[in-house]
């Protein structure tokens, strides 16, 4: 079945090797989507990251560029040709993966929203604790020596 689909789009070539690349591409982006939603659930406070600093979008991005380099290694290297039968279908390749991974991130984070809101939460209040640490240690160094010594130093008097 799978070399009557890539017959469709013209390859005569290599259609099973052409073939496992994208799908173990594509399947490894939907599968990395849904790891990375688990190990939010699990993986204690989350620290709010960037875009681009996110291992997920990462991955994406080398899945993008290894679909990219093997279709420019097909096409300079092997057959020598390109068709725009094949332009078609690698571009739905290269769109197909990050649409994956958007996918199987987004049904393990609706499955442990509860768990990931969670963790996000305790995030928030570990910081809030840090920085009343730093202003309470801030404040001890203002002080006067004599309070300072005492124990039961409280900044707000």
């Amino acid at each position: 079945m799978l070399n009557q689909v890539l017959l469709l789009f013209g390859f005569t070539e290599l259609t099973y090797m052409i073939g496992v690349v994208c799908m173990l591409t594509l399947l490894g982006n939907f599968l990395g989507g849904l790891l990375h939603g688990i190990l939010l659930a699990y993986g204690g406070p989350i620290k709010p990251r960037k875009l681009f600093d996110r291992m997920s979008v990462r991955m994406s991005i080398a899945s993008e560029l290894f679909i990219l380099s093997f279709a420019l290694y097909y096409h300079i290297m092997l057959i020598e040709d390109l068709v725009i039968a094949h332009l078609v279908y690698w571009a739905f390749a290269l769109l197909a993966g990050p649409i994956l991974a958007f996918i199987g991130s987004q049904i393990t984070h609706l499955i442990f929203a509860k768990k990931i809101e969670a963790n996000e939460k305790a995030y928030k209040d570990w910081v809030k604790f840090k920085r009343g640490q730093k202003a309470e240690k801030h404040l001890r160094k203002k002080a006067s020596p004599a309070l300072r010594s005492t124990r039961s130093f409280d900044p707000s008097t």
